[in-house]
């Protein structure tokens, strides 16, 4: 073989491992990317599971308590009661959103 062919296969190895490489890389970065998508979504997730940790039953069971209770017990009367229930509403609908 002359110095030429050995010079033509040397090339030819280089840009082999160099395709190999290349191809190496943009496999690293698209699980990198992956990845990376997964952890947003793990993120929305933990949200999700925080509002699933809520018991959402109890809150339905305090808020009828409160709906079933007459307006005489509370200081302001029936404004007061509704301000009550409309609170407990908006903490069962913070749990569930």
């Amino acid at each position: 073989m002359t110095q030429l062919d050995e010079l033509k296969k040397l090339i030819t190895t280089v840009e082999n491992e160099k395709a190999a490489c290349e191809q190496s890389a943009k496999r690293s970065v698209d699980t990198f990317n992956a990845s990376n998508q997964e952890g947003e979504d793990m993120d929305d997730n933990k949200e999700k599971i925080e509002n699933e940790k809520v018991d959402k039953r109890e809150i339905l069971r305090e808020a009828d308590a409160i709906a079933m209770k007459p307006a005489s017990e509370f200081k302001g009367g029936a404004e007061e009661k509704f301000r009550t229930l409309t609170k407990k509403m908006e903490e069962l609908a913070a749990a569930i959103y």
